[in-house]
């Protein structure tokens, strides 16, 4: 699925902390994908700012990231969860329409 590296930074929030060995294993696969490599962090300009806010240049950057089932189902919990938690932002508005709601990209 094709993601920006703001939807990419917005599922890197809600990723579950804890749970059992799979889902931990799932959550550390899913983690190493959606987290920018060394050149995306030179090409988009990507900078971690003093108050922990990530800042980034190339808003139309898009990367092809691929997730099994089983990574896909923990990350809808994650976003059903912080849903009802109200925990959500506008930043993870575009996910939770494309993984949750299933809505065409």
């Amino acid at each position: 699925m094709k993601l920006t590296m703001g939807d990419r930074f917005a599922l890197l929030s809600i990723m579950p902390a804890k749970g059992n060995m799979v889902t931990l294993r799932m959550v550390v696969d899913a983690r190493t994908k959606l987290s920018p490599s060394e050149e995306e962090i030179k090409a988009c300009g990507i900078v971690a700012k003093p108050n922990g806010d990530v800042k980034w240049d190339d808003e139309k950057y898009t990367a092809d990231i691929e997730f099994g089932d089983v990574a896909l189902s923990i990350i809808r919990g994650a976003l059903r969860e912080a849903d009802e938690k109200q925990l959500l932002t506008p930043n993870h508005m575009h996910v939770f329409e494309m993984l949750v709601e299933e809505r065409p990209e």
